[in-house]
């Protein structure tokens, strides 16, 4: 991954033009007012002028070679954001040049300045921070000083540049902790023999050693830390270029998760790098982990796989708190064309009849004027984190696995679904099953919220098995012939390849069938007490079974019955004998998918009046 960066670094510099200093600065891209104290220089006499404030410009970043220090202390130069204007320029601005003072004449000679004016100079800096119109964030407090006609800032005078350079790669090879980790050696990236530092991954955030554990070290030496990843200053700035451009352009936040898409370029490196900066420098708000793909959809899986000996990817997700950086997971050796298949597949399932527009509205029984298909059902109920055609997986999974509780979770689904790697079947659909009820048991007369959750899971189940993602589930249906017998008669043999057994049809029909019943129940009582007897959607053969004969009598009851319906439940409840094969949530999940899309199952005769 080290090379990785280091690639996208050299890359980015040269692109963007990059001086050594500007891969040092703190970005100050949100700042939108600059406060300026202003000095006067004549021979060897420093005056005070006065405070001025002026509009940021992005191309005036480097001038001010702001870089944030300790929260206690001082930053590293004179430049820093103001938060409470007394309180900065006394524990900022000016305690810097106080603590300064001793090292360079200049910074002496501002300090005696500043310090002969000090109220002056704050009343002056208050009224100006006062007086700025937008507060969206923090205004930069720097310094001027005009020397002969010319206005000179920070960036114009070596001693702040240097103490930038000193000060800002200490954490290439200090730890408050332990002694200096450096020393000569082979680079282990341009692989020259200079000063090399050992803490430089540490530094950037991605940590690939424990330097606090002697056991881990070289000699069980800390001296001897920088032996293990040694990289020199150079190569150390090209990584923070590269780590630079990740976060700008291939850092992605979605449903709770953060990550980065890091390409590792194989051949043709200078040709590949170079459309891939091209696309993203000249497509700056198109963030997407397909755009370094492919731009057209109809193309992307020729594109990808003519990329696949080219460039590869790795996927890092991430968490921060504070100062620190966690890596929660990492998947190495991706290459395009899956991630194509990825977003190919998506958009295949999308297409599905049971999922678009017409048969969603049966389904949640949408008024005419409704349009979009099952994404937009599920995004009429979220503030955030809206699902489109390309992350409707992830979106969907996050809804069984919640941040607070099953974090861990999510991120080892999502890790194996970039990577390829096999899913048990059984554990999402036992964490879906578990969230399908506890929405059914909350509220069992307003099955709003178990429609939405069954159909996630339906379309997560078809995504995994069309990229060939679950474990052990075979693609042979069990009872092909039965399925073909209705398929004359029950569209649900278009949508529904699941259904390939006799106990999966017996218990989706009977879903049917139920819900059928409740919604006749609702119209003559404006209650559903039947829902109080189906165990809360936690069945079983046994209970299927005994059921059955409990939705017959009730329907008795009203005077109702649906005899093809009934017949089609009969038979496959017979075929399955001895050999029911369905765990308790299969069984449940066949079930409760029966009762969510009960509405579109559609037979030649209505339902008939039972003779008195």
């Amino acid at each position: 991954m080290l090379n990785a960066l280091y690639e996208l670094g050299k890359t980015y510099a040269e692109k963007e033009d990059f001086q050594k200093m500007d891969l040092l600065l703190d970005d100050l891209s949100k700042v939108e007012s600059v406060i300026v104290v202003e000095f006067e220089k004549n021979k060897n006499n420093l005056s005070y002028l006065g405070v001025k404030e002026k509009e940021f410009s992005p191309s005036d970043t480097s001038l001010y070679l702001y870089k944030k220090g300790s929260s206690r202390g001082t930053d590293l130069t004179p430049s820093t954001k103001i938060t409470e204007p007394e309180k900065t320029f006394n524990m900022k601005f000016f305690k810097y040049f106080k603590d300064n003072k001793g090292s360079n004449d200049l910074v002496r000679d501002i300090w005696i300045e500043i310090e002969e004016n000090s109220e002056r100079i704050l009343d002056n800096i208050v009224d100006k921070f006062f007086n700025i119109e937008s507060k969206k964030s923090s205004p930069l407090l720097t310094l001027s000083i005009k020397e002969n006609d010319e206005i000179k800032y920070l960036n114009d005078y070596d001693f702040f540049k240097n103490q930038i350079i000193e000060k800002a790669t200490e954490k290439y090879y200090t730890k408050k902790t332990n002694p200096t980790k450096k020393g000569y050696g082979e680079c282990l990236l341009c692989g020259e023999n200079k000063e090399v530092m050992g803490l430089v991954p540490n530094a950037i955030g991605f940590t690939f050693s424990t330097v606090d554990k002697q056991g881990n070290l070289p000699d069980l030496s800390y001296d001897n830390q920088w032996k293990l990843v040694p990289i020199c200053l150079d190569c150390a700035l090209d990584l923070e270029a590269g780590n630079k451009f990740i976060d700008k352009y291939l850092s992605f936040s979605e449903f709770g998760l953060k990550y980065y898409t890091i390409p590792n370029f194989l051949f043709k490196k200078d040709k590949v790098i170079n459309e891939l900066f091209d696309n993203y420098l000249n497509h700056k708000n198109a963030k997407s982990y397909y755009n370094t793909i492919a731009k057209d959809e109809d193309d992307i899986l020729d594109e990808s796989e003519e990329l696949n000996n080219l460039i590869e990817f790795k996927f890092l997700f991430y968490e921060k708190n504070n100062a620190a950086f966690n890596i929660l997971s990492y998947v190495e050796s991706v290459i395009p064309s899956w991630i194509g298949n990825l977003y190919v597949n998506q958009n295949e399932i999308n297409k599905i009849p049971l999922f678009k527009e017409d048969l969603v509205k049966e389904i949640f029984i949408k008024k005419d004027d409704f349009a979009g298909d099952f994404k937009e059902i599920v995004n009429e109920g979220r503030k955030f984190n809206h699902v489109n055609n390309s992350n409707w997986v992830f979106g969907f999974l996050r809804d069984f696995y919640p941040i607070k509780e099953s974090n861990k979770y999510y991120i080892d689904l999502v890790s194996s679904i970039f990577s390829g790697k096999k899913i048990n079947f059984d554990f999402i659909l036992s964490s879906s099953m578990d969230k399908i009820r506890r929405s059914f048991r909350k509220n069992p007369e307003n099955d709003y919220s178990v429609k939405i959750y069954t159909i996630e899971f339906l379309m997560l189940f078809k995504f995994l098995k069309k990229t060939g993602l679950l474990i052990d589930y075979g693609e042979k249906m069990e009872n092909k012939n039965s399925l073909e017998s209705l398929e004359d008669e029950n569209q649900f043999s278009k949508y529904l390849e699941e259904l390939d057994s006799p106990a999966k049809k017996a218990s989706f029909l009977l879903g049917v069938l139920t819900r059928k019943l409740i919604a006749i129940q609702f119209k003559e009582l404006r209650s559903t007490p039947f829902t109080n007897k189906l165990w809360g959607l936690s069945l079983d053969e046994k209970k299927i079974k005994k059921l059955y004969p409990m939705v017959i009598n009730k329907l008795n009851e009203y005077k109702i019955a649906y005899s093809e319906l009934t017949q089609d439940i009969s038979i496959n409840l017979l075929e399955t004998s001895d050999n029911w094969n369905l765990s308790r949530d299969e069984t449940s999940f066949y079930f409760v998918l029966g009762y969510t899309v009960n509405r579109l199952y559609k037979r030649p005769e209505k339902q008939e009046k039972v003779e008195e």
